[in-house]
């Protein structure tokens, strides 16, 4: 309760969340478990993106252009960083 730095409620969580939920109940699954860890894995990522504050399309063109090119795939957190200095 002293430190101001933990928020008092998981509001900010729940909403992050809300579109891998309702995502869910649109689709009604994915089909398969590969298909399952594949949207889990896009859900992520794009979750991640929109936390650092950059566009999740712009950032997966730019993975498949490293994985093209045979560079090594940055984290979200790190292109941020990197694209901001």
């Amino acid at each position: 309760m002293n430190d101001t730095r933990i928020p008092l409620s998981n509001n900010e969580a729940e909403r992050t969340i809300r579109h891998a939920v309702m995502g869910r109940k649109n689709y009604y699954g994915a089909g398969s478990h590969s298909g399952a860890e594949t949207a889990a894995t896009l859900f992520t990522i794009i979750e991640s993106c929109k936390k650092n504050d950059i566009d999740p399309r712009t950032y997966l063109l730019r993975v498949l252009t490293w994985l093209t090119e045979g560079d090594e795939i940055e984290t979200p957190l790190s292109y941020a960083r990197r694209i901001r200095q």
